[in-house]
């Protein structure tokens, strides 16, 4: 009896130590909002402001590409992934709710649009103070349907009992093409938030499991 409580407590410690961060919404973008245009391409260009397209996310700076598959490239989950630069440098925000003083940690899938390689491309992910950039190099051989995403990690600590997670294109040096300027950004997919929840509570937690323990050996007695 002894080892079956410790063997679950263990397994609650494992399950409690990443719980969902509840109101954080859409992380791969397949929530698409009414009347949104693919076009014949699979690129629907979403201006500064729009907060109802990608259904929890609000578009920052110029403008995104909202990226489909078919016709376009194939994202890391699902049919559908962002090109952070549209025909300008963008990027996308989300707020949800926190907990103070919370730790929390953001994964998301990175590459890079490959119609314009070799090249890096470099985006900027930012949550209350905390911010860190992220580079991915587009190889020759990457293309639509092998793009090369890579999986990051991005961890903050929550100032308030809201939160603010951004992602930006850092990438300005395709500006000065005479064809696209800024066309060819960080690509983004699979977005997700959890918390993690600290090691004191998480010894506290096995603790009350081995008192929990020795209670029901007293009672076999």
């Amino acid at each position: 009896m002894r080892c079956s409580v410790v063997r679950n407590v263990w397994l609650a410690v494992v399950l409690a130590t990443a719980v969902w961060a509840g109101p954080f919404t859409n992380g791969s973008f397949e929530t698409v909002g009414l009347g949104v245009d693919f076009g014949v391409y699979g690129i629907a260009t979403l201006p500064f402001g729009d907060s109802a397209s990608i259904p929890g996310w609000v578009v920052r700076g110029t403008n995104i590409d909202y990226i489909l598959n078919p016709p376009s490239w194939v994202g890391a989950e699902g049919s559908l992934s962002l090109d952070l630069n549209g025909s300008g440098i963008g990027g996308i925000q989300q707020s949800f709710t926190t907990q103070d003083g919370g730790r929390y940690q953001v994964t998301f899938f990175m590459a890079g649009n490959p119609d314009r390689r070799p090249r890096t491309t470099t985006l900027r992910v930012t949550a209350g103070d905390s911010s860190a950039l992220y580079s991915f190099s587009v190889l020759q051989g990457y293309s639509l349907s092998n793009m090369g995403w890579v999986a990051n990690v991005f961890e903050f600590t929550a100032e308030s009992t809201s939160t603010t997670l951004s992602f930006w294109s850092e990438d300005d040096s395709t500006c000065n093409d005479p064809v696209s300027p800024c066309a060819f950004g960080p690509a983004l997919d699979n977005v997700s938030v959890n918390q993690i929840i600290p090691e004191p509570g998480t010894f506290a937690l096995f603790g009350l499991g081995l008192v929990a323990a020795g209670f029901l050996r007293r009672l076999r007695r």
